[in-house]
């Protein structure tokens, strides 16, 4: 499963845990771990008829190497200002941040040579292609994806009370939170009576149209509260 709140969480653990780090390399930084996961909207429909294809289809282009030469190059070309260098730097090493964390817990690979395989050559990268995996836990990872989702927006607004900002979007993020919640119930019941299949389609119903458009939502709206460099004041005090 994606674990785009994982990820999200993560990057923004990051983004905040150094002062000094500019605040464009941090949103870049938080854009970049959750980025590479936009290639499930290419995908979307694909995941309702044959989800084990389009799982073996995603994590690859946007999880390279290629991926993160391509876009970092691309918006260090379009903006050469400090900061616009600052947030192109920023998103290459939230993607690099995304792509080590999908190899260490996702159960598929992550194809971070794409697309040398189509020429024959090793390109992905499977730490658990040997290990016996339980049927159950591709379907809680699925579940935990709401969990990590309200965990996430939970951060963004402990920093956002912190930093003094973005507080029009305090209620949002509280009913988000609340819809999170609600979602971790439901399908921590469903992972126990829907086959694998019928999981990820009901799973991806939600996730990909829904819940995973609304997390990019939230982190750009809340770009002041990522970028704050009252960060600075807080630490030093």
């Amino acid at each position: 499963m994606a674990q785009a709140g994982l990820h999200g969480i993560a990057g923004l653990y990051l983004a905040q845990s150094k002062p000094n780090l500019e605040g464009q390399f941090r949103y870049g930084l938080l854009l970049g771990a959750l980025i590479p996961d936009v290639d499930f909207f290419p995908l979307a429909l694909l995941y309702f008829f044959n989800s084990k294809l389009a799982l073996s289809m995603h994590r690859s282009f946007t999880h390279s190497l290629l991926a993160v030469i391509v876009v970092t190059a691309f918006f260090l070309l379009k903006d050469k200002s400090k900061s616009g260098k600052s947030f192109a730097w920023g998103l290459g090493a939230g993607m690099l941040l995304h792509i080590i964390m999908d190899i260490a817990v996702w159960f598929s690979g992550v194809d971070i040579l794409w697309p040398l395989g189509a020429f024959g050559l090793q390109s992905k990268i499977h730490l658990w292609a040997n290990v016996a995996i339980n049927p159950l836990l591709p379907k809680l990872m699925g579940a935990l994806d709401y969990l990590f989702f309200g965990l996430y927006y939970i951060y963004l607004g402990s920093l956002a009370k912190r930093h003094g900002t973005d507080a029009q979007m305090l209620p949002f993020l509280r009913r988000a939170t609340l819809l999170q919640w609600t979602f971790l119930v439901v399908f921590l019941a469903l992972m126990f009576v829907l086959s694998p299949s019928l999981f990820d389609i009901a799973h991806y119903a939600m996730f990909i149209p829904i819940f995973f458009p609304l997390c990019l939502y939230i982190t750009v709206k809340m770009r002041k509260t990522i970028t704050c460099e009252q960060l600075d004041i807080s630490h030093a005090a």
